[in-house]
């Protein structure tokens, strides 16, 4: 069970983006997509609409260090209490995974599952794997701007 470390350092960050950004890497990963497809996916003149594929899990990302001005935070009991809570389940996690440690030392020497990456990665999975550029893409940036103003959603200011 190897622990990766991937640090991230932007002015900002969306929760969704590093989900993507890992979703990417998990596929890299498991040898589903070549290295290159990270430099291709940022060229939005070739591909202007991202493909569609899965966020990442939450549960092993690690917001680690902000920098922000905390002269003024004011940290409300209740707060402190959601922070024990989310803690006490990703203790509940970590026990699970030491209990299963302790299930495979009763197998045979030799043998390994490995299938615990597959759960990092949250929606359907299909039986066989369809590249990346050969998927459905989601809608451009500027075909959702479109959609919205259509839809008097949004006001298009020039």
């Amino acid at each position: 069970y190897d622990i990766f470390e991937l640090k991230l350092v932007g002015l900002a960050f969306l929760w969704h983006q590093v989900r993507a950004i890992m979703g990417i890497l998990f596929l890299v990963g498991q040898e589903n997509e070549r290295p290159e497809v990270v430099k291709e996916l940022l060229d939005i003149e070739k591909h202007p609409e991202k493909p569609q594929y899965n966020l990442a899990s939450h549960i092993p990302l690690n917001l680690f260090d902000c920098e922000f001005d905390y002269s003024n935070w004011v940290i409300s009991p209740e707060v402190v209490m959601d922070v024990i809570r989310v803690l006490q389940n990703e203790w509940t996690t970590s026990s699970v995974k030491c209990m299963l440690q302790h299930c495979e030392n009763g197998l045979p020497s030799g043998t390994t599952v490995k299938k615990q990456s597959s759960s990092l990665i949250q929606g359907a999975h299909s039986k066989v794997y369809r590249p990346l550029f050969e998927r459905q893409t989601c809608s451009s940036l500027e075909n959702r701007i479109k959609h919205y103003v259509n839809k008097q959603r949004l006001e298009m200011k020039y």
